[in-house]
């Protein structure tokens, strides 16, 4: 039986939260135990990032429409001479037209452990300046048939001109 005011599907949720100011989404995550972490390393000033194609009015706040390729390094740590693990490569398409910055994000992760846990894991989702969650879609290899969601957060700059963001990867 669905709750009252609350959509047919979201009859199985386990907690509902009603919003409210200061609401935390990820408070209601069951955010106990990654099944896969890593972290990804953006270098601003190399090769890492282009621009696919420019956006498609010049004149908007956050330049709406434009698609930029990436190809990144996954390390098992913050510092970028930690072990290397992969590459997360994928594209972003700009989806605001205003000073908030929204961009649609699809990326496959190429994990090698090293230690016989390889394949990969496609991910997209909605990607804002706070932290975000992707959806996990399938997988190949170790990771086959795998869903779930990736907490992405921004950790800090180690240099720069690298940008660290840490993953947590949540396997349903």
């Amino acid at each position: 039986m669905a709750r009252r005011g609350l959509p047919r599907w979201a009859s199985g949720i386990k907690q509902v939260v009603e919003p409210q100011q200061g609401f935390d989404p990820y408070s209601i995550v069951d955010a106990t135990d990654p099944s896969l972490e890593y972290y990804v390393q953006v270098d601003v000033s190399g090769v890492d990032i282009g621009t696919l194609l420019p956006a498609l009015d010049s004149n908007t706040t956050n330049d709406f429409g434009e698609i930029d390729a990436f190809a990144l390094n996954v390390t098992s740590g913050y510092d970028v001479s930690s072990q290397q693990l992969g590459i997360i490569r994928g594209y972003t398409v700009q989806t605001s037209y205003t000073s908030t910055s929204y961009e649609v994000e699809v990326e496959v992760l190429d994990y090698n452990d090293g230690a016989g846990v390889n394949g990969t894991i496609s991910l997209q989702g909605l990607i804002t300046e706070a932290t975000n969650e992707l959806a996990i879609l399938g997988g190949s290899g170790s990771f086959r048939g795998v869903t779930g969601y990736d907490i992405v957060t921004y950790v800090n700059a180690s240099s720069s001109t690298i940008l660290v963001y840490h993953h947590a990867l949540y396997f349903l």
